[in-house]
């Protein structure tokens, strides 16, 4: 079976805009970034409108247009106006949301509303990382400390649903954290698939570019 180890276009993305990444990963995870967020806080006068008419503290978030065109587009959301749209209609975790001239997403959320969908995705990527390890003993997931790399040591008995996870849905949940937790700038995950018995690279790849190779060179 050869299978794609691609960026994610497709079913996860429009769970991931739709439904704002539930827990519901069954394979891998990773290392949340310490890094805080970026609090920007509004005078409490009645000139302490800001331009989105907030008058408390807030956390906003900027997902870059590349990370919006590579990990959050989907079939059915092709623009970063249908993306915003998608988070602003979850209002237990965000405040507002808009797309801005250059393709950038911005979400805007309360500290309360920040922190508990923090929880909540990083409380997903760990229990993914605990069942993709429990699968099989030899199996490894390993998340570099910048968030830009994963390592994964599997076989060919993954079955396909937990190997779409580990090379794409996971990867989405960290590269959404990454931003959350306050950094700026490009992200990019390299994904390297080693044999779990041999140790042997089997392939690596950028997340964002597509890649493919048949199921079995994972080996046994």
């Amino acid at each position: 079976m050869c299978v794609r180890a691609e960026r994610v276009m497709g079913r996860w993305v429009s769970v991931v805009v739709l439904l704002l990444w539930l827990p519901l990963l069954t394979a891998c995870g990773g290392k949340p970034a310490g890094v805080g967020p970026s609090v920007e806080s509004s005078p409490g006068s009645s000139f302490g409108l800001d331009d989105w008419g907030l008058d408390k503290a807030t956390v906003r978030v900027v997902f870059p247009f590349d990370f919006v065109s590579h990990a959050l587009y989907s079939k059915e959301s092709k623009t970063p106006a249908a993306v915003a749209a998608g988070f602003k209609a979850d209002t237990e975790f965000y405040s507002d949301a808009r797309a801005e001239p250059n393709g950038d997403v911005v979400v805007v959320m309360t500290q309360s509303q920040h922190e508990r969908l923090v929880e909540r995705d990083e409380g997903s990527i760990r229990a993914a990382e605990q069942s993709f390890v429990k699968s099989n003993q030899d199996y490894r997931y390993v998340v570099s400390d910048d968030q830009q790399s994963v390592s994964i040591w599997a076989n060919k008995y993954l079955s396909p649903d937990m190997f779409f996870n580990v090379t794409a849905a996971v990867p989405v949940l960290i590269g959404v954290m990454y931003y959350m937790h306050g950094h700026t700038g490009p992200w990019q995950m390299v994904i390297s698939l080693y044999n779990c018995h041999s140790n042997e690279l089997v392939i690596r790849y950028n997340f964002y570019e597509p890649a493919s190779m048949e199921y079995d060179r994972l080996g046994d």
